[in-house]
């Protein structure tokens, strides 16, 4: 397949994906300020001012390299953001590059893991450069929030060599994170470190977890 056919086929994907989309706009009304997004769903991305004056928590920035495309991607940990519509949650804000240099544009980006967490996905208005057409959540537990870059007739177009993508944010319930794993995607794909929240075990885990400590120490001492 060609480069040409294979975006092609994202195109019409993309498009396919506005269904389930033009359904929750019909239930919730086109004027909801929050962009709740669920498990499962694919949405026209929503562009917010947010995030608001908040404490920076962490940032990470790290290089992106693929067969296809060269950029960077900047993660970074929020709290205290008056815009979060989750009371004491972190907000997560993602800020995605093209290098000039780059053989193609990139289309996609996703970000994990997001597994049991409530989130609110959009893209800042606070901040210059190429908003996605598409955010979407990946189903059963949720744990994949993605974006996509589309061009006309649908989006403002991929992030094409030299371009910058407006600050993507993703406000959740989280109140710890940890470093996890992005992908950026176009022809080929990049894998890369980011941050994200960190799950918190269930108190059942948590007892299971400890009389498994206990049990293997006890096991321990009976063999000295």
């Amino acid at each position: 397949m060609t480069v040409r056919q294979s975006l092609a086929l994202r195109a019409a994907k993309a498009v396919r994906s506005l269904v389930p989309c033009v359904a929750l706009v019909a239930l919730f009304g086109a004027t909801a300020q929050a962009s709740l997004l669920p498990p499962g769903v694919t949405a026209l991305a929503v562009g917010e001012a947010e995030p608001g004056p908040s404490a920076i928590v962490a940032t990470l920035t790290v290089p992106v390299v693929a067969p296809t495309f060269t950029g960077s991607l900047t993660s970074t940990v929020l709290s205290g953001d008056p815009t979060n519509p989750f009371p004491g949650g972190l907000t997560f804000i993602y800020d995605l590059s093209n290098d000039p240099g780059s053989p193609h544009a990139v289309h996609r980006l996703t970000v994990s893991n997001f597994t049991g967490f409530l989130t609110d996905v959009s893209y800042s208005t606070l901040t210059p450069g190429i908003a996605p057409t598409l955010m979407d959540r990946g189903p059963l537990a949720g744990d994949v929030v993605g974006f996509t870059f589309v061009g006309f007739p649908l989006g403002a177009g991929a992030l094409v060599p030299g371009g910058v993508a407006t600050t993507l944010v993703v406000q959740t319930d989280a109140t710890i994170f940890t470093v996890s794993k992005a992908a950026v995607i176009d022809g080929s794909t990049a894998n890369v470190d980011t941050l994200a929240p960190k799950a918190i075990p269930e108190p059942a885990t948590l007892v299971m977890a400890l009389i498994g400590a206990a049990l293997s120490g006890f096991w321990f001492w009976r063999r000295r």
